[in-house]
């Protein structure tokens, strides 16, 4: 998933009216916020302009945007009660929508979106209440990364993959949100000094400690040297869901 950035707040200032249309193509998903919510920026550069914004209607914040410094969001997203709801919207330079999370109760749900830097689009991926796949792919709609996802934590193992997807680069193996498997990094298709790593709910510890825990836990993986190497097979489900848009598109 992809989080929205910490900054300092500076003194706010309302702005005059309230920003009453969002980028994107046709058809492409709009952050829920609403249209008559007042604009309070909360950060600008050092040239005055806004970087980061709140919207706020009947004495509650509805929702969070960035900004570039030409004006163009680089992210928008609706909140209710805190949560986030609706699409959470990332953007492309241009103005183009880039990845439309949907949320409920602040959990994803539905059908997370990615689109070109020309507004087509490249992959759909479902959730259901936080449990899914992230797959990240790059405007070519190559595999780039994949983040398993259960109730809205990191669970199962990521990866960040090579352009000739049949290598990765880095992969790391997670429970409800904590390092809990092997970590591994590689350069230039070799493995990196140090790797690989061995972590047991957030902790890492020796490869002795790891193997010892891993015969008596399912949910750690076991250590096999021969997964040292960076060869990797692209996921079946990844390869379907992009299927599945390709005939859509040809439709």
């Amino acid at each position: 998933m992809r989080g929205m950035s910490t900054v300092k707040p500076k003194p706010t200032r309302q702005s005059k009216r309230p920003r009453a249309r969002w980028s994107g193509r046709p058809g492409q998903p709009q952050p829920r916020i609403p249209a008559q919510a007042q604009e309070k920026v909360l950060q600008t550069d050092d040239a005055g302009r806004k970087t980061a914004s709140e919207f706020w209607l009947n004495g509650q914040c509805v929702g969070k945007a960035e900004w570039d410094a030409d004006g163009t969001p680089q992210m928008a997203m609706g909140l209710r009660g805190g949560r986030i709801t609706g699409h959470r919207i990332d953007y492309h330079r241009n103005g183009v929508v880039s990845y439309a999370e949907p949320f409920l109760n602040g959990l994803l749900h539905g059908w997370a979106k990615q689109y070109s830097l020309r507004g087509r689009l490249l992959l759909a991926s479902p959730f259901q209440r936080g449990t899914g796949i992230d797959y990240w792919c790059d405007n070519r709609g190559r595999l780039a990364e994949e983040h398993p996802l259960v109730g809205g934590k990191l669970s199962g193992c990521d990866r960040w993959w090579d352009e000739n997807q049949q290598t990765v680069y880095r992969e790391t193996g997670w429970l409800d949100g904590e390092a809990h498997g092997i970590h591994r990094e590689w350069t230039e298709g070799r493995l990196r000094r140090g790797f690989p790593q061995f972590f047991i709910r957030g902790q890492r510890v020796s490869k002795r400690e790891y193997l010892a825990a891993s015969r008596g836990d399912s949910r750690l993986p076991a250590y096999t040297p021969q997964e040292d190497l960076p060869e990797r097979t692209l996921p079946e489900r990844f390869l379907q869901l992009r299927q599945r848009v390709r005939r859509k598109v040809r439709r």
